[in-house]
């Protein structure tokens, strides 16, 4: 059992559920934050704050305004990356 949980192609579905679990709550996220104009005064900018740190911090607003989708994305592989590596490292120090 153990092999299996910490075989590469087990990191790679769990990297790949990470990405698409992180990236549907960062859009659902950003869909609902007061800011954007379809839902005006709904909504909570906590989720939209936490979700798209670091990428959408780092590189401003006028990049992620001008690439939006791509740094979606590319956040997503960031949280995804990060994820996987935490829950492979906790897994090696359990197991």
């Amino acid at each position: 059992m153990t092999k299996i949980l910490q075989s590469k192609p087990f990191l790679a579905v769990l990297a790949a559920i990470f990405f698409i679990g992180h990236f549907a709550f960062q859009f659902f996220a950003w869909a609902q934050h007061p800011g954007n104009s379809a839902v005006a005064g709904q909504g909570s900018a906590l989720s939209w704050f936490v979700s798209s740190f670091p990428l959408f911090a780092v590189l401003g607003s006028s990049l992620t305004t001008q690439f939006f989708w791509a740094a979606l994305v590319a956040n997503s592989v960031i949280w995804s990356v990060g994820l996987t590596w935490i829950t492979a490292f906790s897994l090696r120090k359990v197991l």
